[in-house]
């Protein structure tokens, strides 16, 4: 109760914990008694890193990136092996391109070859505007780091797949047996593989006026396993409904 939260902040000697606890009731509701209580114990230890912690997300929640980020940064100073606190420092200054490219290099300096900077990069290639822009950042976070031993690695693969399944097929299947190649028993990229081919397969046959064999081809597809979704699969089978002469089909 307000009671209780305040006669503990008034006990001798004071302690810091007391008014960032009780900023903690405070989130979205009532930004500016958050910052108050917060700079309250900073008043009491300068060195109270989860005050910095609180006076950075009061800053964010008003749209101040860049106040956040110089108020987090006090937390990097005083513990600056703390990987979690620089992925949350990356995290908060993501709206802001400059400041996300530069904080993202730096996680890349402090820890090199590390789960970390990997983490970092991945946030970096799918926070980017455009497909072409987050293909760029995930080939080349694919080409540093192994996809069989970074999680982020992996992650960054399946997602490129999906992307250049669209902009770029060819490109799409090579990875696909290129992962495959390196994680032979991941089901996954072994369906991904299967469709791929599938897929070329199944254009290749159209191209060639066999609509029928093309269709048999797609039908061997199961849309449900593989990374891609369902999209270009329904869009070729649509093509080689018409060509087959089932325009009913095609329009379904």
């Amino acid at each position: 109760t307000n009671a209780e939260m305040n006669a503990l902040m008034t006990r001798q000697p004071p302690n810091p914990i007391y008014p960032w606890i009780n900023s903690t009731r405070y989130e979205e509701d009532v930004p500016e008694k958050k910052r108050e209580l917060c700079r309250e114990a900073l008043a009491v230890d300068p060195n109270f890193l989860p005050a910095y912690r609180c006076l950075a997300q009061v800053a964010l929640l008003g749209g101040d990136v860049r106040q956040a980020a110089q108020l987090f940064r006090q937390v990097l100073d005083h513990n600056q092996k703390d990987t979690e606190s620089w992925l949350t420092y990356t995290y908060l200054v993501r709206s802001d391109p400059v400041l996300f490219r530069s904080a993202v290099d730096e996680v890349r300096r402090r820890f090199p070859h590390s789960n970390t900077a990997a983490q970092a990069q991945y946030s970096f290639a799918i926070a980017q505007d455009r497909p072409a822009g987050q293909i760029d950042a995930l080939r080349k976070l694919i080409a540093e780091y192994s996809i069989g031993k970074y999680k982020s690695a992996a992650d960054a693969a399946t997602r490129l797949f999906v992307l250049e399944d669209e902009s770029d097929p060819d490109a799409a299947r090579r990875l696909a047996h290129t992962c495959l190649g390196k994680m032979g028993k991941d089901e996954d990229w072994k369906a991904a593989a299967v469709y791929a081919d599938a897929m070329a397969n199944a254009g290749r046959q159209l191209a060639a006026g066999r609509a029928a064999e093309a269709l048999a081809t797609l039908d061997t597809i199961q849309a449900d396993e593989h990374p891609a979704g369902a999209a270009r699969l329904e869009a070729l089978r649509a093509r080689a409904l018409e060509a087959s002469g089932d325009g009913a089909g095609a329009y379904r």
